[in-house]
């Protein structure tokens, strides 16, 4: 068995604290205590909470973000794209849910400070930019476009929301044939 570093079991601790006890129900001694190392050893890997809790909240959630939109490729259908993202975000399990899920929360204002929060804005920003040019291969009408683009992100939001927030399961067929009718009534 490998055994972890003082930094991935602060990490893996403070994703469990921080999911439980939120940002400021959290201090560094108490994850100190349970990584199992010194308070100076936190502050050797994390200058402060805030950038312990950025390091997930955003850091991480872009390498897991962007683990499962590997399999995206831009030759794939703008509805297998969509059905892809909601498939892979059904899958996360253990740490990476729990680091979506601290995520989610700093998005809608739920936890954290500013900075993690305007970080993740940030990202969603391009994302926005990114998917409308996915959806622009397949409508063409500009204005159209843009309302297929904001219809489609918050679909996608809202089943993400609903599976990583609160753990309900959905039928990949329907969320498949859901995507499908909101492409063809926007052509």
């Amino acid at each position: 068995m490998i055994e972890q570093t003082a930094k991935e079991r602060i990490l893996e601790n403070a994703v469990r604290m921080f999911s439980t006890k939120g940002y400021h129900g959290t201090s560094m001694r108490e994850l100190a205590a349970a990584s199992g190392c010194s308070l100076p050893t936190m502050y050797y890997h994390y200058k402060s909470k805030n950038d312990l809790f950025e390091e997930i909240v955003v850091n991480q959630f872009l390498i897991i973000t962007d683990k499962m939109n590997s399999n995206l490729h831009a030759d794939m259908r703008p509805e297998e794209i969509y059905f892809q993202v909601l498939k892979s975000r059904m899958e996360l399990q253990g740490f990476e849910k729990e680091v979506y899920k601290m995520a989610l929360k700093v998005w809608l204002g739920f936890d954290g400070e500013g900075s993690a929060r305007e970080k993740i804005m940030e990202w969603e920003q391009k994302r926005t930019e990114a998917n409308r040019a996915i959806i622009g291969k397949t409508v063409t009408n500009e204005n159209l476009r843009d309302d297929v683009t904001e219809v489609l992100i918050n679909y996608t939001e809202n089943i993400i929301k609903k599976m990583i927030l609160l753990d309900e399961e959905f039928d990949l067929a329907k969320l498949k044939r859901q995507i499908d009718l909101i492409f063809r009534l926007g052509k």
